[in-house]
């Protein structure tokens, strides 16, 4: 089947929530069109076939001509037939709608995790992302291959067999509608507990989730620190609450079920015993009487179905919530800039920079002012807390400023694309990820196309030659999850190799070095010194031999730049660094009255 691609929304529909379930057929109106149709077909040509297999067993009764019986079950036979050809395509097309819309939905959330991150995601945890991204999404096949397009059926189809049945007497569409309207307002009169049950369910699979991927993911710890037991009892609770969400699901799906059933017994024993009486008072021929039965079924047949979809329609709201909400959120760096400026001329220029993580929370960053050039090693000193890592995430735009304003070459960062900007800012964390693949997939991520003596080049300059040549397949070995088969150093020096490969102008590192031996460590710094020759170089520094390698230090404390200038003029001029020096020295150096750091 061809899918209609006319209108695929790139990001995912505006709406949050359950709205966005109908938005999104938008993109696929003719396929579910398609599939509504297939649907009538199916229930349409089952009503069909009992009722005029009822009409056969009648006329049989009652002594047709044998040519009219064979007619009629030939008629039955081909209507079966044909019911056959249309449930499978009903399913066919049903189940391709679906599970499309669930790949352009699960596209959408990779660009809503990409669009959010990293600043709206840090504190989510990402065992509910994956649950996001896997479980909820996949409940939404629900919706999309049953639960809409047997609404529309129940709305076209249970009319017409209640005229049927009124064109043969208005006695019988009045018997079997009164217990029909119950039944379809059942369910309705559940939905709030339908709700609160498939929201409870998801919110205890997202929490297995978390707990699962804590486990997995902090699995050395637990052993290393004998805490098997504590973990496996919060799995354990975890999963004893889905299992209980589970079960207040079920038990009311069973009673929404047993009423169900009470009610198309009532429909069709209600039908029949007005049929009865109309026979006998001779106002219904008796051949009737089963046509006036299956018609009755007729009517409560694509209401029943209906409702065995709706059983889960808590369920599939919930994930619907999750999914998009997150979908809709928007970007925590919104990507409206329109300048791709050739390169960084001018570096970084900071003007009265304020900035805090949420709208009532402590000042991260308070009144900086900063100048950083190209050409220069600057590092960013402070004890824990004192806003480097925030300071240098505003230069990646992980986050835009509270206040004032941060430019690169110029430009405020705001007014650049995030592609323009990721191609002239090259970043390596403290804490390094590698994927799950090839040393040489993971060093030319940020340039694929990058020729072998480049890559080496990098390698070499990262000091990670000699490690990669010692593994066993070289460049084309396997790192492991999250690079589980390297050290730390070299995880590290492979992180760098993947910076120094991108030749951007502008290179922000949260301490390179710091799982590095002393002889790397003095290698590495030469191969950043000659790197550094045009470009703008911002080092998170916590280590001495990195301070005193850098043309210029940044002192931050508290969130407030108190200190700018030289190592041998801070540790001078400026108390606050020349404790931070004496704590890496382990020297008492002596006591000085607060003063104001003297600032270049």
């Amino acid at each position: 089947m061809s899918l209609h691609r006319s209108e695929v929304m790139p990001d995912g529909p505006a709406a949050g929530g359950v709205r966005a379930l109908a938005v999104v057929l938008r993109t696929q109106l003719r396929p579910f069109l398609l599939s509504c149709a297939c649907g009538l077909a199916n229930q349409g040509l089952q009503i069909a076939a009992t009722v005029l297999g009822a009409y056969l067993v009648a006329a049989a009764v009652t002594g047709a001509d044998p040519a009219q019986l064979w007619l009629l079950g030939g008629l039955v036979l081909g209507l079966v037939a044909l019911r056959g050809l249309a449930s499978w395509w009903e399913a066919y097309v049903s189940h391709a709608l679906a599970f499309f819309v669930l790949a352009q939905v699960r596209g959408w959330l990779y660009r809503a995790f990409v669009r959010l991150a990293p600043g709206k995601l840090l504190r989510r945890r990402s065992g509910d992302l994956v649950t996001r991204a896997m479980a909820d999404s996949e409940g939404l096949e629900m919706f999309y291959a049953h639960t809409l397009i047997y609404l529309v059926v129940a709305v076209v189809l249970t009319p017409l067999p209640l005229v049927a049945l009124a064109v043969l007497h208005p006695a019988l569409a009045v018997a079997a509608a009164v217990p029909l309207a119950l039944l379809c307002s059942a369910p309705f009169a559940l939905r709030r507990v339908n709700f609160r049950h498939g929201a409870a369910v998801r919110a205890q699979v997202a929490e297995v989730g978390n707990q699962v991927s804590d486990v997995v993911g902090g699995l050395r710890e637990i052993v290393v620190l004998d805490r098997e037991g504590r973990h496996r009892e919060r799995v354990r609770a975890a999963t004893s609450q889905l299992a209980a969400a589970h079960l207040r699901q079920g038990v009311r799906a069973g009673l929404e079920s047993a009423s169900n059933q009470v009610l198309v017994a009532a429909t069709l024993l209600a039908t029949l015993i007005t049929a009865a009486f109309l026979v006998s008072g001779g106002q219904l021929e008796a051949r009737w009487l089963p046509v006036a039965a299956m018609l009755a079924a007729g009517a409560t047949a694509p209401v029943v179905t209906l409702f065995e979809a709706t059983k889960v329609w808590g369920i599939t709201t919930a994930s619907a919530e999750r999914v998009f909400s997150l979908v809709a959120e928007p970007a925590a760096t919104p990507d409206t800039g329109t300048l791709s400026p050739t390169r960084a001329a001018g570096g970084y220029e900071l003007h009265d920079v304020w900035f805090r993580y949420d709208e009532d929370g402590p000042w991260a960053l308070r009144e900086v002012d900063l100048s950083l050039r190209p050409g220069e090693l600057v590092a960013l000193v402070g004890h824990s807390g004192a806003g480097k890592s925030t300071l240098a995430h505003l230069l990646l735009r992980f986050f835009d400023p509270t206040r004032g304003q941060l430019t690169l070459g110029g430009h405020d960062l705001r007014e650049l694309t995030q592609q323009r900007l990721h191609e002239l800012v090259a970043f390596v964390p403290q804490d390094v990820f590698l994927f799950q693949e090839s040393v040489w997939w993971n060093v030319t991520l940020g340039r694929p196309d990058a020729d072998p003596a480049a890559v080496h080049a990098a390698l070499a300059a990262a000091q990670a030659a000699e490690v990669v040549a010692e593994l066993p397949d070289g460049t084309d070995t396997l790192v492991g999850e999250r690079g589980a088969r390297l050290s730390g150093g070299e995880r590290q020096r492979l992180a760098v190799a993947r910076a120094l490969l991108r030749e951007t102008p502008v290179l922000v590192l949260d301490e390179p070095v710091s799982q590095l031996d002393t002889i790397s460590e003095r290698r590495l710094r030469d191969a950043l010194d000659a790197a550094r020759s045009d470009r703008t170089v911002v080092v998170v520094a916590h280590r001495l031999s990195t301070i005193l390698r850098a043309d210029r230090v940044v002192v931050l404390d508290r969130g407030r730049v108190v200190g700018d200038g030289t190592h041998p003029d801070l540790l001078r001029d400026c108390p606050e660094y020349a404790r931070l020096v004496a704590a890496q020295w382990s020297l008492e150096l002596p006591v000085t009255p607060p003063q104001p750091c003297q600032r270049e």
